[in-house]
């Protein structure tokens, strides 16, 4: 008899972010699993491309039950999750706790977002870190005594396109980043390397926040608007041309729960340099370059020393194929198979 699981897609209600892949590839890795049945509960505005149960949710749905009667295990997919099967055995998927750090620690945010995740906690059978950083972090807040299993689970990755395209923005040489555009992704650190190096800089993601156009004030202070570039939202084949064709991948994040750009660049081979804040040194390992601080000639320094370090070594290339190839859906979804069934 096959194993009954119920998914929480309802963040593919933006498939761009980090949080949409993340269901997106992880559905397409369970599906392949022998054994299972999974059911799949996605956002009103996205149809599932899979050939699995499917079930389409409104964005007020909170619990899973009436509609829910053959599953075994709910799996909610982040910690923010509203949904859960009412007297199922319950999985949560903690990818951050980014908020203990955004809020002061006597301010309401704080302490209302760390009762919800506490709330989600108790009533979980077992939970899970997409890193080894979150997990340390939610042992010092959150209290797991009633939680049955507790694991591990490093996300995978997968550009989903195997060809590219050539996006409109498409210099000869080139500084690569790409998410989110809002303060926490500290973009605009990497204009002082632009200018020093002359080098375009492309910013991918969405250009709705604020935070944009103080990036481009700051370029129009420095006198460098002229390479600084935001193509927007860009496809899957625009992104990995964008990580074929960069000099370097830079990702100054301050808040990653996983950090799934990093692995993707360095799966084609890009040289990166990222933040030492939170995930990103467990991610990036030992290939990656790292910022120790935000002061614009320290980052110069690192960035023309990696450089320099990178393009003297041979087959650096390759070892950083080999180190992204160790993250992968595949390996994941079996180990979240284990925890379904851990969490009975």
């Amino acid at each position: 008899m096959a194993f009954k699981i119920g998914v929480d897609m309802e963040r593919m209600r933006n498939v761009n972010s980090g949080l949409g892949q993340y269901c997106l590839q992880l559905a397409d890795a369970l599906v392949k699993e022998a054994g299972t049945e999974f059911h799949f509960y996605y956002p009103h505005q996205y149809t599932l491309p899979l050939n699995q149960n499917a079930y389409n949710i409104s964005r007020t749905a909170k619990v899973l039950g009436i509609s829910a009667p053959h599953i075994e295990v709910f799996h909610a997919t982040h910690q923010d999750s509203k949904l859960f099967v009412r007297g199922k055995p319950y999985v949560l998927t903690i990818h951050d706790l980014n908020f203990i750090e955004k809020y002061p620690t006597n301010s309401f945010r704080y302490h209302q977002f760390l009762f919800m995740i506490q709330r989600r906690v108790k009533r979980a059978a077992a939970v899970n870190f997409i890193s080894n950083y979150t997990f340390t972090i939610a042992q010092k807040y959150l209290d797991f005594s009633s939680v049955k299993k507790t694991a591990i689970i490093h996300n995978g990755f997968c550009l989903s396109a195997t060809q590219t395209q050539t996006p409109v923005i498409a210099p000869e040489s080139f500084l690569f980043t790409i998410g989110i555009i809002n303060p926490k992704k500290n973009f605009h650190v990497l204009l002082p390397i632009a200018k020093a190096t002359g080098l375009p800089l492309i910013i991918a993601g969405n250009t709705s926040h604020p935070y944009v156009s103080y990036i481009k004030k700051y370029a129009e202070d420095l006198g460098i608007t002229h390479l600084i570039h935001f193509p927007g939202l860009i496809t899957e084949e625009e992104k990995l041309w964008y990580y074929r064709n960069c000099k370097a991948f830079l990702f100054p994040s301050l808040a990653e729960g996983f950090g799934m750009p990093v692995i993707e660049a360095m799966s084609q081979g890009a040289p990166v340099f990222l933040s030492r804040k939170t995930s990103l040194p467990e991610v990036g390992g030992p290939l990656a370059y790292f910022f120790d601080t935000f002061d614009p000639a320290d980052m110069v320094t690192v960035f023309e020393k990696g450089m320099t370090d990178f393009n003297s070594r041979t087959g650096q290339a390759d070892l950083l194929k080999a180190h992204a190839a160790q993250f992968s859906w595949e390996k994941a979804a079996k180990e979240y198979i284990h925890l379904y069934q851990a969490a009975l």
